[in-house]
């Protein structure tokens, strides 16, 4: 209803192209999800300039995986590279920010951003497996949602614990 939604939680901001273009990309609908993660990536008012910003990244990955499934894999590469980071950087700066808070919650083993700094070493190098990187940043997407979910019920069970 409100295509300018925007959702904020625990550190990672999502607006709501972002979630229709990645159930687009989920449902195979390559040049749709495309065409809508593009969007959720323009800046408000310039339709021309994809954003730079920080606050889009699983936008940036999911298009990313999309243009390299789709078959433009330079582009691809750059924007899940892109995506990637800025997942990483979140993270790095909410668990370091709010580490006596929520931020202890997320990525605890530092399984997510250990993987990313895998992917992003091989990205550096001249061998990119390509499939192998596709499936890493689909796993990627899925986990970075699946945590925001294991650290709000960590949080919470830590604090009726407290309370108990």
């Amino acid at each position: 209803m409100d295509p300018d939604y925007v959702y904020y939680g625990m550190g990672l901001r999502q607006n709501i192209w972002s979630y229709v273009g990645r159930s687009e990309y989920a449902a195979g609908r390559l040049a749709e999800a495309r065409q809508t993660l593009e969007k959720a990536l323009v800046p408000s008012g310039d339709e021309n300039a994809l954003s730079s910003n920080g606050d889009q990244d699983m936008a940036r990955l999911y298009l990313g995986l999309t243009l390299a499934r789709s078959g433009d894999q330079q582009r691809g590469l750059k924007e899940i590279a892109g995506g990637m980071r800025g997942i990483h950087d979140g993270i790095e700066y909410v668990t370091q920010a709010f580490r006596f808070s929520f931020g202890r919650y997320w990525d605890p083993r530092r399984e997510i951003r250990s993987s990313i700094e895998g992917d992003l070493a091989m990205l550096s190098g001249k061998n990119v497996d390509v499939q192998k990187l596709i499936g890493d940043g689909e796993w990627l997407g899925k986990t970075v949602e699946e945590e925001i979910n294991l650290a709000r019920r960590d949080e919470r069970e830590d604090l009726l614990r407290e309370h108990d």
